[in-house]
């Protein structure tokens, strides 16, 4: 017995195979959000998956102890600030080893007596190329050049 609900097309005569009648997921729609102020609403796509780009900033967070975790900071440039002094300490400063990405450190972390950071510096030596005569204390967050970039 065969099933009526399926229609059986003929092969394709160059290659041999079934015609495909799925929708493609390699094509996005090209629907805006509702609100066009509002561009952190992710978009759904034919096959309802979100919009791939994000809405929040990734960061890199190394601690002195050389362990690592990954970060999702919000736009809103308060809130990533706030979330960096807490993660960092009081006085964060912006360090550049990168063109692509900024180290955000403590402002006087040998001054606190922060543990040296090793897996920082050497990330920091090999962007630069050369050691660096100092030293890096405490936790260390990179993030894209500027900190709405992903890393």
């Amino acid at each position: 017995m065969t099933d009526q609900s399926r229609r059986q097309e003929a092969p394709d005569p160059k290659t041999g195979c079934q015609p495909y009648d799925q929708p493609d997921p390699w094509l996005r729609d090209t629907e805006t959000p509702q609100h066009p102020q509002d561009q952190s609403a992710a978009v759904p796509d034919r096959l309802g998956h979100p919009d791939p780009r994000p809405t929040h900033a990734r960061a890199l967070h190394i601690d002195p102890d050389a362990t690592f975790s990954h970060l999702d900071l919000p736009e809103d440039a308060h809130a990533q600030r706030d979330i960096l002094r807490s993660l960092i300490g009081d006085t964060v400063d912006r360090a550049i080893y990168h063109r692509q990405a900024l180290l955000h450190l403590h402002g006087n972390g040998a001054g606190r007596r922060l543990p040296v950071n090793p897996a920082a510096w050497a990330l920091a030596c090999a962007w630069r190329g050369l050691d660096l005569p100092y030293l890096l204390y405490g936790p260390v967050i990179v993030t894209g050049g500027s900190v709405k970039r992903v890393v």
